[in-house]
């Protein structure tokens, strides 16, 4: 299940963090997050239907995690992913 993430913007300005968002910074990413979810590819077709700004399609990654990534409107990098299961036959002795 997705929660609900709540970030603050961040400006140039920012005394608290000292970061900025990347489309104030010519692009140089300051920060990514990311967030588990229940079906990534469900997740990518809405999100693609929306309008997102898509980084790259899901993908299975080494790491065992199903993934893609998409930037918000201030130029955050944001990939959501979820846990690839492996079947019993696969696994490891």
């Amino acid at each position: 299940t997705l929660r609900e993430v709540v970030a603050s913007p961040c400006g140039v300005d920012d005394r608290r963090g000292g970061s900025a968002p990347p489309l104030a910074t010519g692009g140089l990413c300051t920060a990514s997050v990311a967030v588990h979810i229940d079906d990534v590819d469900v997740h990518y077709a809405r999100a693609g239907a929306a309008g997102a700004e898509i980084t790259y399609e899901p993908v299975d990654q080494p790491y065992g995690y199903r993934e893609y990534s998409a930037h918000d409107l201030e130029g955050h990098l944001w990939s959501f992913q979820t846990p690839i299961t492996v079947p019993d036959s696969q696994e490891a002795p």
